[in-house]
């Protein structure tokens, strides 16, 4: 027998696994229209399972006990359920390559029956589910996953995307991606992509749903490490939780961009809507999520005590950002260039008894707290190559030198009750942030490691360590360069040097002189007389006298103002008639060419003649 260990998990995740060195493979046929599999021998405990393309994995659990692992190659497979077995179920190609599509049907990956500590789903995409119907009610959930009846597992390196639950088919619909009940459920290194909960009957969870579990289960959490939620779309809430006050939700390290709540009425939760015993999240980015009517709260949590911890909050479209019910610590966060139409940044409880104790956090328009400012953060690139805000591509890590950096609280930093980094101490401040970098850094060496705002630390030496751009090649990072007035100019203020932009073509330097247009117009020694911030000199000028085509009376020059002339823009040599039009052009199209001469040719002939 062999011994595996799995890495790179968190202690209280960690799983000790024997099994066979023997490979199983499993050959599927149909006695009356049940499937059958044998096997080249028994299947004995702690089995190595293989399924290889056209071949089941369905029949692969049926057959497999407590302890085995089943080993996927790529493929398209359809939807499984654990059956309350122990079971590792992994490909071998990753989620790209290896799919579990329930193409219209309920539910890719179903756990309802107590599946033990030790149940894991590893590598997988999940698509194309429409949910199962809830025990119970007559309610609608879990395209992707449905997992409930206690069960315990853990989905690594997998995407759930693409699953629609249809409000057609139910009085309530929840949790487009997954359906959790009374479960306990860790996600790691998984995405939860274009998911939706149709919004006709009030589609809560686009993402995610939870509703009404039993309650006072020993056990019943849901945690997420380095997970993303992508583009999900809902009536109510990407994440959407409620009345689930023996649960206990950790986010740490996630992404949150682009989510769309298409609410049709006032609402309290966006993004996430948190009715919990305990809700946690840390180095968490909130960017580019959108509330359509502007009345909602992007991320509101009701009951239990709540953590906010080193998040970012950017380029959101919402009526307010955070709302809570009861007191709530936010702290080493950034809030900043949201669009806030309706409550601002922080709404409390309009019932009473809702308190944010907000700490060494940049807030914009200011807070009241300790160790809080108010200043640009200066995200690297917050637009972007596409030059959209909100986006996947919006660079939100912090400039070195920006005010967030440096300006947190190591003492605020919360435990690493998760145990992300797996060293056994649940004690110890959050180790890192957002991208694993190191969460206490001294990027401004001067001897003191203090940690920044927002949910990327930056880098110690950041300025000589070449991360991001070095056009100049003097080995400091462009930014830095410009901050420190070397390196050139950086007239539109994004601190990348302009000879750079001008290089890679992002800034226009229409007559090649190395200064940018911007620049040359903003200072006055460049004419731009249409506002295009174009130089003049590079519009187009139809006549040579140089004054840009847009701004010319005359743009042809033939003495006639454009106003009046019937041709302004005129061919060099034709002859201009007093009336405007050009002699000789018998077609009125403000030319001379062989078509005219055919017309003159006819009339001087007499062929025109009547």
């Amino acid at each position: 027998m062999k011994s595996f260990k799995q890495t790179n998990e968190s202690s209280a995740l960690k799983h000790r696994v024997a099994w066979t060195s023997c490979s199983l493979p499993v050959w599927v046929t149909h006695v009356f229209g049940i499937m059958l599999v044998t096997c080249t021998g028994t299947v004995a405990q702690g089995a190595v399972i293989n399924v290889d393309p056209g071949q089941s994995i369905q029949a692969a659990i049926d057959v497999a006990n407590d302890g085995d692992e089943i080993v996927v190659a790529p493929g398209t497979y359809a939807p499984i359920d654990f059956l309350g077995k122990r079971l590792i179920i992994r490909s071998t190609g990753g989620p790209k390559v290896t799919i579990i599509d329930a193409a219209g049907g309920p539910t890719g990956v179903t756990l309802r029956n107590a599946e033990p500590d030790g149940t894991k789903l590893d590598g997988f995409t999940l698509t194309g589910g429409t949910g199962q119907t809830i025990p119970g009610t007559n309610w609608t959930g879990g395209g992707g996953m449905f997992i409930t009846g206690d069960a315990h597992v853990v989905v690594q390196n997998s995407v759930i995307t693409k699953n629609h639950l249809n409000s057609l088919k139910a009085f309530v619909i929840i949790g487009g991606g997954v359906y959790k009940g009374v479960s306990t459920v860790t996600f790691i290194d998984s995405e939860f992509s274009y998911n939706s909960a149709d919004l006709l009957n009030g589609g809560l969870g686009g993402a995610i749903g939870s509703l009404f579990p039993t309650i006072g289960t020993v056990e019943n959490t849901a945690t997420f490490i380095r997970c993303s939620f992508i583009g999900n779309t809902q009536e109510l809430s990407t994440v959407y939780v409620g009345n689930d006050l023996e649960s206990s939700w950790y986010f740490d390290s996630c992404h949150f961009i682009g989510n769309i709540m298409e609410q049709s009425t006032d609402s309290f939760g966006g993004v996430l809507l948190m009715v919990t015993k305990h809700t946690s999240l840390t180095n968490c980015l909130f960017s580019g999520n959108i509330i359509q009517n502007n009345q909602g709260v992007l991320l509101s949590v009701a009951g239990g005590d709540t953590v906010i911890d080193h998040c970012t909050f950017t380029n959101n479209v919402t009526g307010s950002l955070l709302y809570v019910t009861l007191a709530a610590p936010i702290s080493n966060s950034i809030l900043y260039d949201n669009d806030l139409a309706t409550f601002g940044r922080i709404f409390t409880s309009p019932f009473g008894g809702s308190t944010f104790n907000v700490k060494y956090s940049n807030i914009q328009g200011g807070h009241p707290g300790v160790g809080n400012i108010d200043a640009e953060p200066l995200f690297r690139d917050p637009l972007g190559p596409d030059g959209v805000a909100g986006t996947l591509d919006d660079d939100l890590r912090l400039l070195p030198f920006s005010p967030s950096a440096e300006t947190g609280s190591n003492a605020a930093t919360p435990a690493d009750i998760l145990d992300v980094d797996g060293d056994g101490d649940t004690t110890e401040a959050l180790p890192f942030d957002i991208d694993g970098l190191a969460r206490v850094l001294d990027a401004d060496n001067d001897g003191t490691a203090t940690t920044d705002m927002g949910a990327h630390e930056v880098p110690t030496n950041a300025c000589e360590v070449v991360a991001y751009l070095d056009c100049d090649g003097n080995g400091r990072e462009d930014s830095c360069d410009v901050f420190d007035g070397i390196g050139g100019p950086d007239c539109n203020g994004n601190f990348f040097i302009d000879s750079c932009e001008i290089e890679n073509g992002t800034l226009k330097d229409c007559d090649g002189d190395g200064l940018a247009d911007l620049c040359e117009i903003a200072n006055g020694t460049a004419p731009d007389c249409d506002g295009n911030s174009i130089d003049d000199a590079c519009d187009p000028d139809f006549d040579g006298d140089g004054t840009n085509d847009a701004c010319d009376d005359d743009i042809d020059g033939d003495g006639v103002l454009n106003s009046a002339d019937v041709c302004n823009a005129t061919p060099l040599g034709a002859i201009v008639q007093p009336n405007g039009t050009l002699l000789m052009d018998g077609d009125g199209d403000c030319d001379v060419d062989l078509y005219d001469y055919s017309i003159f040719q006819a009339e001087f002939s007499g062929l025109n003649s009547n």
